[in-house]
């Protein structure tokens, strides 16, 4: 077993226990740590909540010394050839797992470019319907590349992106706004309040996520349901 990276022993193992857990190929897998670059990646919801877009920002070695694609790390064709992967699993709020062959998108991971196209995602990827909204809350995204048979079918240590996915309440408590009348628009109108608190709590979940705190925008999330009253009408613009 070597180290790499200057990772000690004890933390090599306990991340190869990790990958072993969730890699495709439980009986006998081959995991290490090869030479890889910092992988980055962007998902962001599109306005109707139909689909998710993924783009990689890892880039080359030549505009991220060190941390990119390119020798001395792993090149792209390292991942692309016969016997490598590029597999996404997403984990929804509900805690369900589904998995997406990132070699056979369009575009594909790794993405070679440098401009960066997005690749949309719609509700077929979590089991819904291509015109499904994907339903609000944390889901984390988490990458695995693994080396071709050429380059010694090694894995890289994944990498996991969190979102708190949120079209649904916000179309709810725009409606909210967009459904108040001029003599609701007082101080002591309970109906601008409701507003104003719905999106107050809306906010913060967003600020939690950010910050990384998915439990609490979890929690505020539901809350903000809870003070929206129009939740089951949908939005037909953002």
């Amino acid at each position: 077993m070597r180290q790499r990276g200057g990772l000690t022993a004890s933390i090599f193992v306990a991340y190869k226990k990790l990958l072993m857990a969730i890699t495709y190929n439980p009986g006998d897998p081959t995991v290490s740590f090869p030479p890889s670059p910092t992988l980055l990646f962007e998902v962001t919801q599109e306005c109707d909540g139909k689909k998710v877009n993924i783009v990689e920002k890892t880039d080359t070695i030549a505009n991220r010394p060190l941390l990119g694609w390119g020798a001395p790390n792993l090149l792209i064709a390292d991942i692309t050839g016969a016997g490598g992967a590029a597999d996404l699993r997403i984990t929804t709020p509900a805690g369900g797992t589904y998995d997406v062959d990132m070699l056979l998108t369009t575009p594909s991971l790794p993405q070679s470019d440098i401009t960066h196209t997005p690749i949309a995602l719609d509700g077929t990827a979590i089991g819904l319907t291509a015109t499904d909204v994907w339903p609000d809350g944390i889901y984390t995204f988490t990458f695995y590349y693994k080396e071709d048979t050429a380059a010694g079918g090694e894995y890289i240590i994944p990498t996991s992106v969190y979102i708190l996915l949120h079209s649904q309440i916000r179309c709810c408590i725009y409606k909210m706004f967009a459904k108040l009348e001029l003599s609701d628009c007082t101080c002591c109108s309970d109906t601008t309040s409701d507003a104003l608190l719905a999106y107050t709590i809306y906010k913060a979940a967003l600020y939690a996520a950010g910050c990384g705190e998915t439990a609490k925008a979890t929690t505020l999330l539901a809350l903000a349901n809870k003070k929206c009253t129009y939740t089951k009408e949908t939005c037909s613009t953002c």
